[in-house]
């Protein structure tokens, strides 16, 4: 009950923030002072997008590929030594 009271006042909130800001900027005048320019806010996000978007096909190359790999050398070295060849690479 908490958690969908919580949503719905949060949906509220961002809601009314983002109709002061195009109010703002559409109209050019200030409601709230000391509220960041939409511009800048815009150029924040567009940085996280990017980095985001560069780190997601990045995650998925690493478990794809070198985790693999990764997995695979371990059960081997693990195969060794449980049957006692890893004294012959010593």
């Amino acid at each position: 009950m908490k958690l969908s009271f919580i949503g719905k006042v949060s949906m509220v909130f961002v809601t009314s923030v983002l109709a002061v800001v195009a109010i703002q900027e559409l109209a050019d005048i200030t409601l709230i002072m000391g509220l960041t320019p939409f511009r800048e806010s815009m150029e924040i996000v567009g940085l996280i997008v990017l980095a985001l978007a560069a780190a997601f096909p990045f995650v998925h190359f690493l478990q794809r590929k070198v985790i693999s790999l990764c997995s695979k050398s371990l059960i081997k070295a693990e195969s060794r030594q449980r049957y006692g060849l890893d004294s012959w690479y010593h």
